[in-house]
């Protein structure tokens, strides 16, 4: 509890785990891991201990020249500006953390930012996660975090010689902010050192204040599902998505913001569904089947070619990031030459697709730019009326001097503008998302491209990503749970329910090596709180490689091996090219219900985590199931019509091996030598028999799927597959 003294006194603040004590002069005096009982201040001289709160003018930071405190109250004066700032922070005892709000600020005027809590610490190992430093005290470890309770205070965290330090800052001028003092907050807290710890205590946080950290969402059963991602859906194919679904196990399915939306009409259906009502029966109709149905979104980013906002006169809320005025008439007719300006636009972009300019709601794109003397401009030849030329359209139009000529932001692919963050572009944007994720009856959302909005990103893609959820919240209640590909601007309040959004990047390296960096990503912050999927793999991406069944089976290991989820990004209009998609999806479902069951022991997870060693999942005729390590197997001379793989070691003296044909035609048989039909048993991708022929001495198998081959009395299965040899054309 708080214990209120007069100023010859010192304030101490106990929690379960911590006790924090401010002396007379409103400097920290002592940090106390009450768990461990090590004191954490960095040192013991008053001189260098540090005032709680300090501010921050013209980059030097200022020391307040009083302090008095009353119950849970602290007040800081800062004497040497006039008239003087006054610093108000509150501290609770909230059971295992302290709550510090920042309650006002008066008279801010030249303040740049004020530091409400400035810890710093001796002794600390690491940052070991964003807002947590880590100490050893006596071979426990240990945390002491600071944690932002909410988008506009920002955390700083990091070792600094042999101690530590923990910032808050509450910044002055950011754009949509409370006025400096409300709305920002920080909890502090310790903890052991491991990810349970450390999420109790988040979960404690999120229920009291009733704040978003993603906790609750983590207790959603649905994200330990894994998901189906839809790019691209053709009309009359919603079965046919039903139907893959259902043979994959998965428990999601989301779609990609084209299937589901026109973002260039607000985000109405498109023509593949006709109207929301149609689309909202299909979304019912997986919910009968126990699915969850997302929408993938994009809500800071406008495209280019928008009807709603584009095609009759460009939005004011687009984002522009510099203007300057017109110096001289443009008529419609003008298409090359000048557009003169009253100053030179310099350091205006010149590369292709960062060249459109609005004036007076339409779009022209420049060439190039005339700064060195005037008349200054910029200079043709011009597209007039860019996206806005046909019936409705605004078209070229009669521009005065004096107008406006604002820079249109794209985004970092040039196929859309930036919505204004600090205008309410961004605002406007959620709103229609919100609205129309309400009508569909989606029950999550992935907003992705969040970190397009002006810097400083810790905040401003906070603050979009909280903005969507309070719209989302406004048309549903309880509101949708949220995705996000905000964790990737780090120091993000993080109000997503999972990380690990990773992009395979099959354009620039191989299906498995991507894996491989999406793992490496996750885990460089370990005991990050957040739930985790494995990152965004493309399963049959109509212009890239597809994926083959062992680099899906070395996705699903690792999927399995660290038990996180998979989205599975699914083209329909290249489904039916895809080999063996039939068997791809059964792999996928048999995964899924070996991971969500726990059935893989611990041992067999532990090392299928090992980097670039495939693993694979074999079931014997005796019914008992074997997660293996497993190795390329030559078949027939290495032949690249087959792929096959074999377990590296006999397990209990058999030998399992499976196989696939790399193409679909021509019909393949494969001739086993020396091999009579007791030696092995052979299966499809289903578990269904295969009773391969026996021809003289040898058995033909016949291979247009993927089998699985138990091999029950063979010396030398190396030797056997080697020698096998490929009959083509036969039934």
């Amino acid at each position: 509890m708080a214990v209120s003294s007069p100023l010859s006194h010192s304030a101490t603040f106990v929690s379960e785990d911590l006790q924090l004590t401010i002396g007379p002069d409103g400097k920290i005096t002592s940090i106390i891991d009450r768990v461990t009982g090590v004191e954490r201040i960095k040192t013991t001289i008053p001189a260098y201990q540090p005032y709680l709160c300090v501010i921050q003018v013209s980059n030097v930071t200022l020391s307040p020249t009083g302090f008095t405190q009353a119950g849970d109250v602290l007040t800081y004066t800062f004497g040497g500006l006039t008239p003087a700032p006054v610093v108000t922070v509150r501290v609770r005892v909230m059971g295992r953390y302290l709550a510090f709000e920042l309650l006002g600020v008066t008279n801010p005027g030249s303040i740049q930012n004020v530091r409400f809590v400035n810890l710093w610490t001796r002794d600390s190992i690491d940052r070991a996660i964003e807002r947590f430093l880590r100490y050893n005290d006596s071979g426990r470890l240990r945390y002491l975090g600071l944690y932002d309770l909410d988008p506009h205070t920002q955390v700083y965290a990091g070792p600094n010689a042999a101690g530590g330090y923990l910032h808050a800052l509450a910044h002055t001028g950011l754009a949509l902010a409370p006025p400096l003092g409300a709305g920002r907050s920080v909890a502090l807290m310790a903890c052991d050192a491991n990810d349970a710890a450390l999420i109790e205590i988040a979960r404690q946080v999120e229920a009291d204040l009733s704040i978003p950290l993603g906790m609750a969402a983590r207790d959603n059963p649905a994200l330990r599902r894994s998901c189906l991602y839809l790019a691209q859906m053709g009309i009359g194919e919603g079965g046919l998505v039903l139907e893959a679904a259902q043979k994959s196990g998965v428990g999601r399915i989301m779609l990609f913001r084209n299937v589901w939306a026109d973002a260039r009409r607000g985000y109405a259906p498109p023509d593949v569904w006709g109207t929301v009502a149609n689309l909202r029966a299909w979304v019912d109709a997986c919910h009968a089947e126990g699915l969850l149905v997302g929408a993938h979104a994009l809500p800071t980013i406008i495209p280019l070619n928008s009807i709603n906002h584009i095609y009759a006169g460009c939005h004011p809320l687009i984002r522009r990031d510099r203007s300057v005025l017109l110096a001289a008439p443009v008529t419609p007719s003008q298409v090359s030459g000048l557009i003169q300006t009253v100053d030179p636009p310099s350091g205006w972009p010149t590369q292709p697709g960062q060249r459109d300019v609005a004036i007076n709601g339409e779009i022209i794109e420049y060439t190039s730019l005339k700064t060195d003397a005037p008349p200054y401009g910029f200079v043709g030849p011009f597209v007039r009326a860019k996206n806005q030329t046909g019936p409705g359209g605004l078209g070229p139009q009669l521009h005065m001097p004096g107008s406006t000529i604002g820079r249109l932001v794209t985004v970092a692919d040039a196929t859309g503008y930036q919505w204004s963050f600090d205008a309410g572009g961004v605002e406007l944007q959620c709103t229609e998302v919100a609205a129309a994720v309400a009508g569909a009856g989606f029950d999550f959302v992935y907003a992705d491209s969040m970190e397009e909005v002006p810097l400083p990103y810790w905040y401003t893609t906070a603050k979009a990503v909280n903005m969507l959820r309070i719209k989302l919240g406004a048309f549903q209640s309880p509101p949708v749970y949220l995705e996000s590909s905000a964790h990737v601007t780090g120091f993000l309040w993080p109000l997503v329910a999972l990380w690990g959004q990773t992009d395979f990047y099959l354009d620039q390296a191989a299906f498995k090596a991507e894996v491989d960096r999406c793992l490496e990503r996750m885990w460089q912050d370990p005991l990050d709180p957040s739930p985790r999927q494995m990152g965004w793999a493309p399963l049959n991406h109509p212009a890239l490689p597809h994926a083959t069944p062992d680099d899906l089976e070395y996705l699903l290991a690792k999927s399995a091996a660290y038990d996180m989820p998979v989205v599975f990004i699914l083209w329909m209009v290249s489904l039916a090219d895809w080999l063996h998609a039939d068997a791809n999806l059964h792999l996928i479902k048999k995964y899924e219900g070996l991971r969500l069951g726990g059935e893989l022991p611990y041992a067999a997870r532990l090392a299928a985590r090992e980097p670039r060693k495939d693993f694979m999942h074999f079931a014997d005729e005796a019914g008992n199931q074997h997660f293996a390590p497993v190795s390329r197997l030559a078949v027939a001379g290495d032949s690249p019509l087959v792929r096959a793989f074999m377990c590296d070691t006999a397990i209990r003296d058999d030998w399992f091996v499976t196989l696939w044909p790399t193409a679909a035609n021509p019909p393949l048989q494969l001739r086993l030598p020396g091999v009579t039909a007791d030696q092995l048993v052979v299966r499809d991708y289903a578990g269904n028999l295969v009773t391969p022929t026996p021809v003289g001495s040898d058995l033909l198998v016949p291979l247009r799927m993927r089998l699985y081959v138990q091999l029950l009395d063979a010396a030398d299965p190396w030797t056997l597959f080697e020698s096998a040899t490929l009959e083509i054309g036969r039934p």
